[in-house]
């Protein structure tokens, strides 16, 4: 049974999700790469970044110092608020809109590397073993809930605007979407903020 809701969400993958997946991937590393590029050459805008950033961070109850339980858990409940806005603001026809949280995300990993670099810190050992371990994971999970928005934003889109509306069924795609959320994109979700609670600090140790 678990076997066969899998493969049916790989097949909606290939066939509804996967183009949107790497459009989403592509334009949010280039939009990292280029922003870091303009950063990195001004150390008082990064600082100036880096603390808005903290700020939102703490707003939002994710901040260094307290148990690693309460680490996971604002990690948990920051990403998924943000995987499930993705997609469920795939109902407004903009299909842009479901994209910007994962360009939104990775920018904020380029504030912080460019912080590490100004000052002249392992940059790479820190990518290495501070971001990329549950870095991967959340940014697949980031990224598909983005193309699982797109997908139900040009199925809205569809049956608004096109000749061939009536072949088009919003019910079937939010139900499909919010499917995909439940199996796919929430265990990631869970996984990477178990690794960023857990795991992370233990392995940060090891370079800083």
């Amino acid at each position: 049974m678990l076997r066969d809701l899998y493969a049916q969400e790989w097949e909606h993958f290939r066939k509804d999700y996967k183009k949107g997946f790497w459009i989403v991937t592509f334009v949010a590393l280039v939009t990292a790469v280029v922003f870091y590029m303009l950063i990195v050459k001004n150390p008082q805008t990064v600082k100036e970044l880096l603390t808005t950033l903290t700020q939102a961070f703490e707003a939002k109850g994710i901040k260094s110092g307290g148990t690693p339980t309460n680490f996971f858990w604002s990690i948990f409940k920051n990403n998924t608020q943000a995987t499930l806005l993705s997609v469920v603001i795939g109902i407004i026809p903009l299909i842009v809109l479901p994209a910007f949280s994962g360009i939104i995300t990775i920018s904020t990993i380029s504030i912080l590397l460019a912080s590490v670099a100004i000052q002249n810190q392992p940059w790479i050992d820190i990518l290495v073993y501070g971001i990329l371990p549950h870095g991967i994971i959340e940014m697949i999970a980031i990224f598909l809930s983005g193309s699982v928005g797109i997908f139900l934003s040009l199925t809205v889109f569809r049956r608004l605007f096109s000749r061939n509306r009536h072949q088009y069924s919003v019910k079937n795609a939010i139900l499909q979407s919010l499917k995909t959320y439940i199996l796919v994109i929430l265990p990631l979700v869970l996984l990477a903020a178990l690794i960023e609670g857990y795991v992370t600090p233990i392995l940060i140790h090891k370079v800083v």
